[in-house]
């Protein structure tokens, strides 16, 4: 029987990407045909050259960055706080760390091969913006690969991988050839795009128009619905 796919592209330092995550996966809860979806979980890095600072929160790197102060960051991102808390996420942005996020994705990969990229990516979120864990640690990466029943033997051989590595360079080169270039973008039968966070209706909206095409044979001009997302520029306001 074949299956309709969704692509999703997100990084896990994204507060917009948790939020559709949450959104996407309540819609499709509901959705007729859920059992007849695909989903894959693509990695895409916001901050490739970040270097990971434990020491420094996200909204004091803002503040450094943009000349203001972190009073001021924390008034900007009020609302994204308001957002997560209207899709049931308690945030903690204040406390979120410089991170980054390579070794995270690599276990993005891993989690594919054994069927739990959901399950792993939620508890990676979690660890990110609730914990406000540093995720590009090694043993707190193996924390949630035992706590989501990832199977391994060599935990940091697995990760580092010829396999996962390359798995990891094929998803950033998609994103790249379809010129994504902000996060969470959602690609559903390959003609229906949402680029940012929506809430529950949109999702659920675009998921039967996108189910309608595929019922179709992929027919329907492709289309695409923006919204909240964050930029390799560092943006997460536009």
């Amino acid at each position: 029987m074949m299956k309709m796919k969704i692509e999703i592209w997100s990084d896990v330092v994204c507060p917009f990407c948790y939020i559709s995550k949450k959104n996407f996966e309540k819609a499709l809860s509901k959705f007729e045909h859920k059992n007849r979806i695909d989903v894959i979980w693509r990695s895409y890095e916001l901050y490739p050259n970040m270097l990971t600072n434990p020491n420094k929160t996200y909204y004091e790197y803002l503040a450094e960055r943009d000349e203001i102060t972190v009073e001021e960051v924390e008034l900007l991102y009020d609302f994204v706080l308001e957002m997560a808390q209207d899709s049931g996420l308690e945030l903690n942005l204040e406390k979120t760390l410089i991170l980054n996020t390579k070794k995270a994705h690599q276990l993005i990969q891993v989690a594919k091969t054994q069927n739990l990229s959901s399950e792993v990516g939620e508890q990676l979120f979690r660890a990110c913006f609730v914990e406000n864990k540093n995720i590009d640690d090694i043993e707190i990466l193996q924390q949630i690969a035992d706590k989501t029943g990832i199977v391994y033997t060599n935990f940091s051989t697995l990760l580092s991988s010829k396999e996962i590595i390359n798995a990891f360079s094929l998803d950033i080169e998609r994103s790249a050839n379809k010129e994504i270039n902000s996060v969470p973008y959602f690609l559903l039968n390959d003609n229906v795009a949402i680029n940012g966070a929506q809430d529950v209706k949109v999702f659920t909206d675009m998921l039967e128009k996108a189910w309608k095409n595929f019922e179709l044979d992929n027919q329907g001009e492709f289309e695409n619905i923006n919204g909240q997302s964050c930029s390799m520029d560092g943006n997460c306001l536009s």
